[in-house]
């Protein structure tokens, strides 16, 4: 049987590591030192505010979010008041996407924990008592148009509950509002990705921020003579740099796999559903408390 690229990489992924370490390549001293250094930057970029943590179970747990904006900062955030809780001695495992496993991408990832996104792998971390952290809805869900900045969309995917409910291990879900404030996303990226083909890639929808209007328009003045050089530069900036927009994170309730799988006659549809509700309902109480998007 040939094996093809992506059956590879999950299995580079999976390999044996040291005691006491998720995966070959984790890197407690890198964490220690990239946390202490971006939080300087996150607490006054993302004033982010944090609630129950102290609700977390002991390890292994499998954590459930939405995921925003990119999902980059919110994962460095989180990886940030991880550290800050727990310091290294409690490693989490995060199911990254295709994309995140490739250069250059990938030398930071898999330094703090990440591994390519499948139930395989998520059964494998927790059988040798890691935490998992899965964000079920992808880039469907991190790249959703501004205007549903408080949706949680997990494009139906379920197969994060059997993975935990085989491993015998509870469910915290995480919800994150305000992250998805960064970046003002367009409509359409979806369309985008199947006029080029890019869902061969894993890669359902494209990022269509509103920045990146400015980008263009400077690009196009300055190769006009309308514009400097230093208008471009500008435009790159407000395209990719995130705005500052506050933070508030919240660990809810641990959930117990098994039973809510009973609970939902073993459909994993209906009980992840039942999760991805919750988020949404917590996601909009939370909202309601914001004066504007950004904080």
């Amino acid at each position: 049987m040939i094996e093809t690229s992506a059956q590879r990489l999950a299995a580079r992924e999976l390999v044996p590591s040291e005691e006491g370490k998720p995966t070959a390549e984790y890197s407690p001293r890198f964490i220690r030192r990239f946390t202490r250094v971006f939080w300087a930057f996150a607490r006054i970029w993302f004033r982010p505010r944090v609630d129950g943590l102290e609700l977390i179970p002991p390890a292994p747990c499998m954590f459930v979010g939405n995921h925003s904006g990119y999902g980059v900062m919110e994962i460095f955030v989180l990886l940030s008041v991880w550290t800050r809780r727990f310091g290294t001695a409690r490693p989490v495992v995060g199911l990254s996407h295709d994309v995140g496993l490739r250069w250059p991408l990938r030398w930071g990832v898999v330094r703090i924990g990440g591994v390519r996104a499948s139930p395989r792998a998520a059964r494998e971390s927790l059988s040798r008592g890691f935490d998992a952290l899965v964000f079920p809805g992808g880039v469907e869900d991190a790249l959703r148009p501004f205007g549903a900045r408080y949706e949680v969309c997990w494009a139906g995917r379920s197969g994060f509950l059997r993975a935990a409910a085989d491993a015998g291990v509870p469910i915290v879900p995480v919800v994150n509002c305000g992250s998805h404030a960064q970046f003002t996303l367009l409509p359409g990226g979806a369309s985008v990705a199947r006029w080029f083909g890019l869902r061969r890639f894993r890669v359902p929808t494209w990022p269509l921020p509103l920045g990146s209007l400015a980008l263009v328009a400077t690009l196009v003045a300055w190769a006009t003579g309308a514009l400097a050089g230093g208008w471009v530069v500008a435009g790159f900036l407000f395209a990719f740099v995130p705005n500052p927009t506050r933070m508030r994170i919240g660990f809810l309730e641990a959930v117990d796999a098994r039973r809510l799988l009973r609970e939902h006659g073993g459909s994993a549809e209906a009980a992840a559903e039942f999760l991805r509700a919750k988020l949404q309902s917590t996601l909009r109480s939370l909202a309601e408390e914001r004066r504007t998007p950004w904080g």
